[in-house]
């Protein structure tokens, strides 16, 4: 809240300047202040002689302690390296709407400001200063210059950041420091309210008293829409210099420090540097140095084991002739119905016939003979293959004989179209003419139509139709020459080989599924888990497969272990001999070898692949090694269980930054905050107060100060002690008088002038002496002279237009980029006009001001809509007594340009009416003058656009 200052006459000189400066009170929570802490400054013009605000009894006002006036150890310094985000000694001003003063108060300094350093410097609450060096005034401000939109400028105020200065540790010549406190008014809506309603604001504000400022309190209407709460109200009725009704009766008299003013007592002069302030002894209200949110536990999964089965049978590709594989050797071999027929096919001279009985001399000899190899060559541009057998005299193709179907050989390639002669034969035949299966199948077509394989007078291999060989249709196989298989072993057993039971769970074991269909038995190869397998007509290969059968369907072996067994077993085992015990001689065994060799390739390709993975399927399930229950795919071993994922459970997640305990729970990650964390103090969750000063040491959260004489900590960290007031015992107590709960000096206070309670009508109180001001001294209080300039009563009135050249209109809206406490904006729609034509409107209200007194005009524009032309916008104000003041604007820009224009109301100064702006002023001291603001954009032939104007304000600097 703030009263009014002023400056009388001197010398006998006529002219009367009213000066005044608006001061701020900070308030803190008003869990620390319940009660208001006043300091008013006041002069009273001679008809006004009601007191200034001593509202100290109005039970709902919370405003803080003001700036102490202890002197600094050291002068201070400029800041070695500034953050560039300061500002330090530039000119300029600052937006009025965002203006928070603390105090204002005259200094005879330097451009520096010295003065003004020391005292912001020595109030903590104070993060910026300026000085003005045209009326040797200094500002003490409450934010930062960049929060209080800052514009720069050739202007006399001088603007500094608080992080420009620092205060060394010693010095030669401490400073002293002696300034006064003073307060400041709220320019806010409810002073707008109050404002429009001329006596009748008067009159309420005068009968407005501490009786009646109770909870309910009945406001009149203008105010409600704005604000019920009492300190709004009563800072409003202070800034219309019209008071709230207090008292105090309980005098206690201590020693006085205020400046006693050295002018003659009989000179008014003196008012114009006359201050007095109160100040309330706080109460204070303990509060907990800490609040405690405790970690909330992620509650426990119903279930912490999830099933792992093998993964859904794929079958894979089983083929084992790679067409791209040029270099690739194949043996040769016809499967027939029989042992007899099922043989190798090598070529003999000019044919291509089995290997049949091949009279061995030994065992040994037998198990050494190794079949021809072949491989496969596609020409260019042809679908068919030529096969080519390696032997000892080159190469040998073989090729058909159309007229017989015998298979030949020749030594070169016929090509698809043509054919070559035969060795030893003088037959021409074919030799591009073989297709080879995925599976390894040889076939030929002639004419379009598939023919299949025979033998010719038991040797020669021939072509027939299908169905038409003697003995039955054969099979002719490309079988690929062994390759060894990589093994792969993991720890679990389920892990082991390259085609595991458990692919997806590390340290595993398969076993039987419960439920899984029971084990059976098979009879021939290429039932159950055993197709795409041939005994080729061997005994002993159909019980082997009836034996790998069985072991694919057992969860507990491997697909290596059962693809060996099938081999070995097959070729034969001491005891079981099988394969080996047919006639070597013959080459029975030899062969019967072979096929148990092909299978046995097979079963390590596709073909054993998809019978195992098909038996895993049907029959098995995984387990872990260690015992533990499977989370998500994994074993959950104890280090599992104590990690952030899975804390004591499967899926039960610490949030955010938490970590799991040694005792699985979700905890604060002390490694890396430490125990004096102010958020997480010695136990996860528990936060300082640290706005109240409170700190974390050791795990506790402590004050760090002396409260039992600190005026900012006092009784408690955060308890500030206001003005004139300082820490003893824990307790804030009065530096001079006391008044009641009162701090205040009886030599100066109006209210209480030489004694408790004794008012002064003059508002001026001398040596504990009421003073009168001379009656023939015409006064003139400079104030906020504009009404509604925020539009905030929703009516345009006293506003008069907007009006211009053509039809234009304008109405209040409410505007998402006003101040939130002032949201509506007036918005003015422009005529429309041809593009060489300027439309333009213009607003005005009368204003009475002081004659001589310097004012700041302040409002804001912006281009809501351009025109359809695109034309340029100006912003201009009609100066009191003086001419138009043009700003140009961004049509581009969404925000607002806040527009500062600065003058002195000293011209145009007439004592009737000549001009529309000029300043009447019969007296020389009251001034009556009109004040336009204007709006004009170049034309726009089919609309003019729409235009905000907001926040005007006229104020005494």
């Amino acid at each position: 809240m703030a009263c009014w200052r002023g400056r009388s006459l001197k010398d006998g000189a006529r002219e009367y300047k009213k000066e005044a400066s608006f001061f701020e009170v900070r308030c803190p929570s008003s869990a620390f202040l319940p009660n208001s802490i006043l300091i008013a400054m006041k002069v009273l013009d001679k008809l006004n002689v009601l007191a200034c605000l001593a509202a100290a009894a109005l039970p709902a006002v919370n405003a803080a302690a003001l700036v102490s006036t202890t002197t600094l150890a050291c002068p201070p310094v400029a800041a070695a390296s500034p953050a560039a985000t300061l500002i330090c000694s530039k000119t300029g001003d600052v937006n009025g709407a965002k203006r928070k003063s603390i105090r204002t108060f005259k200094s005879k300094s330097t451009n520096l400001g010295d003065v003004c350093i020391t005292e912001c410097l020595n109030d903590s609450t104070c993060l910026s200063f300026s000085y003005d060096s045209s009326k040797t005034e200094c500002r003490l401000m409450l934010k930062t210059v960049t929060e209080q939109q800052f514009t720069p400028g050739s202007t006399t105020i001088t603007w500094w950041d608080r992080g420009c200065w620092t205060l060394p540790t010693t010095c030669a010549n401490p400073p002293t420091s002696t300034v006064t406190s003073k307060v400041v008014c709220n320019h806010d809506n409810v002073l707008r309210a109050l404002y429009g309603k001329g006596s009748a604001a008067s009159s309420f504000c005068s009968s407005y008293t501490t009786s009646i400022a109770t909870a309910g309190q009945v406001y009149p209407s203008y105010l409600t829409a704005w604000s019920t709460t009492s300190e709004r109200i009563s800072s409003a009725c202070t800034c219309l210099s019209v008071s709230p009704l207090t008292t105090s009766t309980i005098p206690t008299s201590t020693s006085t420090s205020e400046p006693e003013p050295t002018d003659d007592p009989l000179d008014p002069g003196w008012t114009s540097t006359y201050t007095w302030s109160e100040a309330i002894l706080p109460v204070f209200t303990s509060f907990p140095p800490y609040e405690d949110t405790p970690v909330v536990q992620p509650p426990f999964p119903t279930s912490t084991q999830v099933d792992s089965l093998p993964p859904a049978y794929t079958p894979v590709d089983e083929c084992i002739f790679d067409p791209l594989a040029t270099d690739a050797k194949y043996e040769l071999f016809v499967y027939g119905p029989d042992e007899d027929t099922s043989d190798f096919v090598v070529p003999k001279a000019y044919l291509f016939a089995k290997l049949g009985d091949q009279n061995f001399a030994t065992e040994e000899e037998a198990n050494a003979w190794t079949p021809p190899l072949f491989r496969f060559s596609q020409p260019a541009g042809s679908s068919f293959y030529d096969i080519i057998a390696e032997t000892a005299s080159g190469d040998r193709y073989l090729g058909y004989n159309a007229a017989n179907g015998d298979i030949l050989v020749a030594g070169q390639s016929s090509g698809p179209s043509s054919t070559t002669q035969s060795i030893s034969n003088m037959t021409q035949i074919r030799t591009t003419a073989f297709i080879i299966a995925c599976d390894g199948s040889v076939e030929v077509v002639i004419a379009g139509v598939r023919s299949r394989w025979g033998f010719k007078a038991t040797e020669n291999m021939v072509l027939y139709g299908y169905g038409e060989a003697p003995g039955g249709d054969l099979i002719l196989k490309a079988t690929p020459k062994s390759a060894t298989l990589a093994e792969l072993r993991r720890r679990g057993k389920g892990n082991w080989g390259g085609n595991p039971r458990c692919p997806n769970l590390a340290n595993a074991w398969a076993s039987t599924r419960g439920g899984a269909p029971g084990a059976y038995n098979i009879n021939n190869c290429g039932e159950g888990y055993t197709q795409g397998i041939e005994d080729g007509g061997f005994y002993y290969v159909r019980i082997t497969c009836q034996d790998l059968h069985r072991c694919y369907s057992d969860c507990s072996r491997t697909w290596e272990e059962c693809n060996d067994d099938f081999n070995t077993r097959g070729h034969g085992v001491p005891g079981e001999f099988r394969c080996r015990s047919l006639n070597w001689k013959t080459g029975a065994q030899g062969r019967c070898f072979k096929v148990v060799t092909n299978m046995y390739e097979r079963l390590k390709g596709g073909v054993g692949r998809n019978n195992f993975n098909r038996a895993n399927s049907d029959r098995c399930t995984c387990n872990c090694d260690n015992g533990g229950g499977i989370c998500n795919g994994q074993c959950a071993d104890n280090n599992f269980l104590s990690t952030k994922e899975n804390c004591g459970a499967c899926g039960r997640r610490c949030e955010g930054d938490l970590v799991c305990n040694s005792s699985r729970q979700c905890d604060c990650n002390w490694g890396a905050l430490g125990r004096n964390s102010p958020d997480n103090c010695g136990v996860c969750g528990r936060r300082c107060a640290t706005e109240k000063g409170i700190i974390c040491s050791n795990g506790e959260c402590v004050c760090p100060f002396d409260t039992q004489t600190d005026r900012s900590n006092c009784g408690a960290c955060g308890n500030i002690c206001p003005t004139g007031t300082h820490c003893n015992g824990g307790q804030c107590v009065c530096n001079e008088d006391q008044c009641g709960n009162v701090c205040l000096n009886l030599k100066y206070n109006p209210n209480n002038c030489g004694s408790c309670g004794n008012v002064c009508a003059s508002g001026y109180c001398k040596n504990g002496v009421c003073w009168d001001i001379p009656v023939d001294t015409p006064i003139c209080i400079p104030k906020e002279v504009v009404t509604n300039g925020g539009f905030d009563s929703g009516d345009i009135a006293p506003w008069t237009g907007p009006a211009s050249t053509g039809i234009t209109s304008g109405r209040i809206l409410t505007d998402s980029r006003s101040p939130p406490d002032s949201p509506n904006s007036l918005q003015i729609t422009l005529p429309a006009s041809a593009v060489q034509y300027t439309q333009f409107a213009d607003i005005y209200q009368n204003i009475d001001i002081c004659v001589g007194q310097k004012y700041a005009i302040r409002y804001s524009v912006r281009v809501e809509v351009k025109n359809s032309f695109g034309g340029g916008c100006d912003a201009m104000v009609l100066v009191p007594g003086q001419g138009f003041v043009v700003q140009s604007l961004d049509i581009n820009k969404a925000a607002y340009t806040d527009i500062v224009v600065e003058f002195t109301a000293d011209q145009g100064v007439v004592s009737s009416p000549m001009f529309f702006q000029s300043i009447v002023a019969p007296d020389g001291v009251n001034g009556r003058s009109t004040v336009t603001f204007r709006v004009n954009c170049k034309g726009g032939s089919t609309g003019g656009g729409l235009l905000r104007i907001d926040s005007i304000s006229i104020a005494p600097i």
